[in-house]
């Protein structure tokens, strides 16, 4: 009889184009997304590579030093226009006719610039950037001008010694590396690199998270439309337990969102494959005592792969399940998405602590829930296979994970009765009215 229930549950939800539609679009968008960010983050980059080709500069010390100053930018490319005024009161007024002109860097020698390298003091510059609108790569033509007159002032102190501008710029030839000691590897980077690479981890919430909210509308959806056209009266009158019933639409809608993970699966695919078009990791700076990482899976060991992926299947196993408890116990579809967005923001928090907080911060209690609970456990898993390893064991905690969501599906089937049904509706009816005021209340007010 389940059988037959979850086959119909399937045909239903694949006859209804708006279930697989979600996961189509958002595989679509990720690359689409990719290249948006792509493009800019080239231009910028190269832009700053290359430098500013033209920059206005006010000489308010009237100096060799200054005008040395100018000939050494004109002799590395840079063509400088020289403008007059005075900074304390037309400063505003020059910067707005230079953005007339398309410039985008104002340099200032204040007075006694001169004076302050001939007694080897810092010398005081001024870096105007003229942008438009503040963006995330707003004022970057300024970092290679400033370059510029930092080379400029310390070949001016070095003259006459046997220093070199390279051997001052760099004085250690620094060879920074990382050693692992969880996974016994030397890595040719330095700390920050690591951390950032740590933060890949990141993405899994994301993921899960973004997969997880498609997942349990359309399972609260599907279970609340049966409630809306009370077909599910008509299904507690069967020779079936409620519990069959919740199960056959649990693992309809469980089947139907692993065929739309495919696509997601994809888009992320072609994101990230996009994405490395932009980004490529340091070169190694030296030669160690012990042999550097060769291949990703000396980082991310192979064995760990089907644990994260079997761990995903679960989450989502999970989410569906709550997906189709929130149907069941919601009188219409609208009650159903009222309360989806509550759940999915207590959901979504305790996965970033995890990738923001050290493994020392939980305690081996913590620690051992959080791999258990089925909304944590695919984040804690990636994490450690990329920081440091996975737990041995793992395998029990992915059989506690599933037995959790078997247990919520049971215990609800249980309670899963017209008269229970109906006094729980009316609780939830209530709760969801009152969530739906608050967020009324709160958009009065921010109006």
């Amino acid at each position: 009889m389940i059988r037959a229930l979850v086959l119909k549950e399937v045909k239903d939800l694949l006859r209804d184009p708006r279930i697989l539609l979600p996961f189509i679009l958002s595989a679509v968008a990720m690359p689409v997304i990719a290249l948006v960010i792509l493009l800019p983050m080239q231009s910028a980059v190269q832009q700053a590579i290359s430098g500013t080709k033209t920059i206005a500069l006010l000489d308010l010390d009237k100096t060799t030093y200054s005008q040395g100053l100018i000939r050494y930018l004109e002799n590395k490319g840079v063509q400088v226009i020289e403008v007059t005024g005075d900074p304390q009161q037309k400063l505003q007024e020059i910067a707005n006719s230079l953005a007339k002109q398309k410039i985008s860097v104002l340099l200032v020698i204040n007075r006694g610039f001169g004076a302050q390298i001939a007694e080897k003091k810092p010398a005081k510059i001024q870096l105007i950037s003229i942008i438009e609108e503040l963006s995330m790569f707003s004022g970057i033509e300024v970092t290679p001008i400033q370059q510029l007159v930092n080379d400029y002032i310390l070949s001016l102190l070095i003259n006459g010694t046997n220093l070199t501008l390279e051997l001052v710029k760099n004085p250690v030839n620094v060879t920074s590396v990382t050693y692992l000691s969880s996974k016994n590897l030397l890595f040719p980077y330095g700390p920050a690199f690591m951390v950032s690479f740590s933060l890949s981890a990141l993405f899994v919430p994301l993921i899960v998270m973004g997969i997880a909210m498609t997942v349990m509308q359309m399972s609260a959806t599907s279970m609340a439309v049966e409630n809306e056209e009370r077909t599910l009266e008509t299904l507690l009158t069967l020779p079936v337990s409620s519990t069959q019933i919740l199960v056959s639409k649990l693992l309809g809608m469980f089947i139907v969102s692993l065929v739309g993970t495919v696509f997601e699966v994809i888009g992320l695919v072609l994101y990230f494959g996009i994405l490395s078009y932009a980004f490529s990791l340091p070169t190694p700076n030296a030669q160690t005592l012990v042999s550097m990482p060769t291949s990703l899976s000396e980082v991310v060991p192979a064995s760990g792969i089907p644990l994260l992926a079997l761990s995903l299947i679960l989450s989502l196993f999970f989410y569906a399940s709550i997906g189709v408890i929130v149907g069941a116990l919601s009188r219409d579809v609208r009650i159903a998405n009222t309360l989806m967005s509550p759940i999915g923001i207590i959901f979504i928090v305790p996965a970033y602590l995890i990738v923001f907080a050290p493994s020392s911060f939980y305690g081996p209690a913590v620690r051992a829930l959080l791999y258990i609970l089925p909304i944590t456990q695919p984040t804690i898993m990636a994490r450690d296979m990329i920081a440091s390893q996975l737990p041995p064991e793992t395998p029990v905690y992915l059989l506690a994970s599933l037995l959790f969501s078997l247990i919520l599906i049971y215990v609800t089937g249980k309670f899963f009765s017209l008269e229970t049904l109906s006094t729980l509706q009316y609780r939830v009816e209530e709760l969801a009215s009152r969530i739906k005021r608050k967020k009324e209340r709160h958009s009065i007010d921010t109006d």
